[in-house]
């Protein structure tokens, strides 16, 4: 879970799931690249195929990139 102080206003993040035989790393910014609080999960196995996926997420909802 994101941490979210009381005060922050979070309408919009991006996540990037980066895979690379068959690891990966999870990334939260604020889709400017400034990686937000710091946060990154470290994924020990996954099946995904190698690349790297960017989804966001806007006032709560999952959304693909070309579903914007």
């Amino acid at each position: 879970e994101l941490y979210r102080h009381e005060n922050d206003s979070i309408s919009f993040i991006q996540a990037k799931l980066n895979v690379k035989d068959s690891k990966a790393v999870l990334t939260f910014d604020d889709g400017n690249d400034n990686e937000y609080k710091r946060h990154r999960q470290q994924i020990e196995y996954t099946d995904f195929p190698d690349g790297e996926f960017t989804l966001w997420i806007e006032n709560g909802v999952l959304l693909l990139p070309s579903e914007h």
